[in-house]
């Protein structure tokens, strides 16, 4: 789990989706405030690879692993910059589950509303 971790967090920030999508079941499932629940790995991608268009500029910083049997809590600080070159920076939390060696559900959990209070500044 920590190496696949590791690699999560590299793929995210390095926009490597094929590296990615090798880490997700391929019935995984992706929960994001403000985006919902993505089914499978098409959706997943999807996502992701809307990630550098909303923030050209992106970092999510793991901080802090919690592991247990087949599951993990993620502390991340999360850097973003929009199109326009509005910053804003958040505390999130990623609980991952995980099957045979694969992510089966990640879902993200941050306080929405003050980040997108800090987006309208």
């Amino acid at each position: 789990m920590e190496e696949v971790i590791r690699r999560y967090f590299e793929c995210v920030n390095g926009e490597d989706f094929d590296g990615l999508m090798e880490l997700w079941a391929e019935d995984g499932e992706f929960t994001v405030p403000l985006s919902g629940t993505m089914k499978g790995k098409e959706e997943i991608r999807r996502f992701y690879e809307n990630v550098p268009v909303w923030y050209p500029e992106h970092n999510d910083d793991p901080v802090e692993v919690i592991m247990g049997e087949q599951k993990a809590a993620i502390k991340i600080v999360a850097t973003m910059t929009t199109p326009q070159g509005k910053s804003v920076q958040f505390t999130a939390v990623d609980w991952m589950i995980f099957e045979a060696g694969k992510i089966k559900k990640n879902t993200v959990f941050f306080d929405s509303v003050k980040m997108l209070k800090e987006l309208k500044g």
